[in-house]
């Protein structure tokens, strides 16, 4: 039988000045008890205090990769460029702010693709504030995960799945990060893996430590209706108007226009451009019907969801796939 030379699970970490974030990582996976593996390091920093940390790691990790960009790639396409330098059957990507749980962390990922047929493995994990380490266990609802992959476009309700340091993905899967998102881009990349209707598994335990800090990209973005909106239309573009016939996927649209405080179609078309759906477009009228005091409300507001749902029932049915 013919010995596999290359690693069998490619650590890609994409990375920006962020040393005793990263050096944190690198201490995690030092311990893993799991060992074939490499590790790939695509740094954007604009000195070389990470390539001088991961020089001080060669005896810790055998196989470790530094990548210097020239000119910054920025995210995604650091993320990017990380895995397509990987060699490995896998491909881990793990942010410099996160980092394992325990030593035992990849071998249980390593596990779970060993025994099953899984192109796309996530686990479940724990949020630690960095600035006051507050913890939150994130447990994904097991029961949904059928839902998602008949109706991949339910993420975008809601990303159950969670950061990309808590995936997986096998190298035979065809997606990337599109580096002109930035709020959806992990929701983009796994609505990619769902529709070709890849096998997933999830691992039912915290495998990962998600580091929650005031610099994150996350806090720059949420809340935007520049982005928000105009990144959830670019999804809308690219993956058509079909899945608004699953009513899940519905409410996660009026959610996002109530959330966003969108008033007028001229503000849609301020932060997403032109061509809304009718649909969309009705539901938004909808809202303008409803006092704000009830629409804040989340019982009022699922109560007139399901009202905008059923009033449309007839042109939502006769929505055809892209």
């Amino acid at each position: 039988m013919e010995q596999r030379t290359l690693p069998y699970i490619s650590i890609c970490i994409p990375t920006y000045k962020n040393v005793s974030f990263l050096k944190r990582l690198l201490d995690s996976i030092s311990i893993q008890t799991y060992r074939d593996y490499e590790v790939i390091i695509s740094d954007d920093s604009p000195d070389n205090s990470v390539e001088k940390l991961v020089t001080s790691y060669k005896d810790k990790i055998a196989h470790i990769v530094y990548l210097s960009n020239s000119t910054p790639r920025g995210m995604p396409d650091n993320w990017n460029h990380a895995i397509a330098k990987s060699k490995g059957e896998w491909k881990k990507i793990m942010h410099d702010d996160d980092w394992f749980a325990d030593e035992e962390s990849l071998s249980l990922f390593a596990q779970a693709a060993q025994q099953s047929k899984a192109s796309f493995i996530f686990s479940n994990y724990i949020n630690k504030n960095l600035e006051n380490a507050r913890t939150k266990h994130v447990v994904f609802p097991r029961f949904k995960l059928a839902s998602l992959e008949r109706v991949p476009l339910l993420l975008m309700s809601g990303n159950l799945i969670g950061p990309p340091s808590v995936t997986m993905v096998h190298q035979k899967v065809l997606a990337k990060y599109n580096p002109q998102l930035h709020w959806l881009v992990d929701i983009d990349y796994y609505i990619q893996i769902l529709l070709k209707k890849n096998e997933v598994v999830h691992i039912n335990k915290e495998l990962v430590y998600i580091g929650v800090n005031q610099e994150q990209i996350t806090k720059a973005v949420k809340n935007n209706p520049a982005i928000e909106i105009g990144e959830a239309k670019k999804l809308l573009d690219l993956y058509g108007n079909e899945w608004l016939r699953d009513i899940r996927v519905y409410d996660g649209w009026w959610r996002l226009f109530r959330n966003m405080k969108i008033k007028s179609y001229d503000q849609l078309v301020f932060f997403g451009g032109k061509d809304w759906p009718n649909i969309l477009k009705q539901m938004l009228h909808h809202q303008q019907g409803i006092p704000a005091s009830l629409l804040k409300k989340g019982i009022f507001s699922k109560l007139f969801m399901v009202s905008s749902y059923l009033r449309q029932l007839n042109n939502i049915k006769s929505i055809k796939a892209k």
